[in-house]
Parts: C-alpha cells; structure tokens; sequence
C-alpha cells in the first residue's frame, strides 16, 4: 500500500527525498536563469527548510512559498513523479503589496 502525498505530508516527504532525484524542465531552467535564483538554493530550501505557505494544485502538484530575504519569498511549484521531483517553475514574490 502506497502513502498518499497530501499538503500535510509534503514537507516530511521532501526533507527525506534524495536529493539528487529533483529535477527542473526546460521552461524551469530558463525561468530561473532569468531571475538569477541558483538551482543548488531551490533544492536546499526544498529538503530542509519549512515552506510558509502550501497549496496542492493537484493530486500530485504542489506550490510552495518560502521564505528568500527581507523583501521578498519564493513560490516554488513542485510536480511529483514516481521517483523524481520536477521543480514546475519559481517565481520571486515582493512582501510589499503592490510590487514585484
């Protein structure tokens, strides 16, 4: 019998995740590039940080919000597949209201 990833599991399901088995697309890869965020950053905030916020989209797609500095967190949305973890895209998100 397989555990079902929910929003209130995901968090022990990433710290215990091999670390090497996380992923990004193409579409990720040039995202992230753009808005000078370092892989190695996402995949350390992923397996031991706690997110501030979780959303599961769908059965197995979830956006996460995490801390990033003073001024801003990072929404990073995950897509699990059967032994990787697909990093969908990562957008940086100002604590201001009404900045980006």
């Amino acid at each position: 019998m397989t555990n079902r990833i929910t929003s209130e599991n995901i968090v022990d399901y990433l710290h215990n995740f091999n670390e090497n088995h996380f992923r990004e697309g193409r579409h990720s890869s040039r995202r992230r590039k753009l808005r000078h965020i370092e892989f190695e950053k996402i995949k350390v905030k992923l397996k031991t940080e706690m997110p501030i916020d979780i959303e599961q989209q769908e059965i197995k797609k979830f956006a996460l919000t995490y801390y990033f500095n003073e001024n801003y967190n990072i929404y990073i949305v995950i897509a699990l597949k059967d032994k990787f973890i697909n990093i969908v895209t990562q957008h940086i998100i100002s604590k201001k209201i009404g900045e980006f």
